[in-house]
């Protein structure tokens, strides 16, 4: 039986909504960036990140099972008015996932117990440049990180 990403790709949102600012589902939430129109009286800047799955890779285990033991690659972009602010989003974003170590996922069909993996760690592979995005006025900043999800079934 080989591991679902999609259960898995839903807790890293989950978690990582617990920052208290809009995470985006491959996409750019809708309640983050400018709130109406850049540089108007009454508008603002709402810091949000995106989570981006990659690709699944190097799968191995025991020879019973050697799809058992997963890593999962993702990218994380972060966006903020100002590089401080893209830095204090990304930051608390990666700090938020490190609470995954050694939870049980079910990552398979069902909640059958084939399909439970433990996440073994989260692990920032990359932690982006920031890169100025004058698409408006004023700018805003973004940077995108890389991890790797360490899954293993069972344990």
């Amino acid at each position: 039986m080989t591991v679902y990403r999609g259960p898995l790709t839903d807790v890293l949102i989950e978690t990582l909504e617990s920052v208290g600012k809009p995470i985006g589902d491959a996409d750019a939430p809708k309640d983050g960036g400018w709130q109406g129109e850049p540089n108007t009286t009454g508008t603002n800047f709402t810091p949000y990140s995106t989570l981006l799955p990659g690709t699944g890779a190097n799968p191995s285990g025991p020879l019973s099972d050697t799809s058992a033991d997963w890593q999962f690659n993702y990218n994380l972009s972060s966006f903020g008015v100002s590089r401080t602010q893209c830095e204090w989003m990304a930051d608390r974003a990666r700090d938020s996932l490190s609470v995954l170590k050694n939870t049980k996922q079910v990552l398979g069909p069902g909640n059958l117990i084939e399909s439970t993996h433990t996440i073994q760690k989260v692990s920032f592979t990359t932690i982006g440049s920031i890169q100025r995005v004058d698409m408006t006025n004023p700018p805003y900043w973004g940077q995108v990180d890389q991890f790797t999800v360490w899954v293993t079934k069972g344990e």
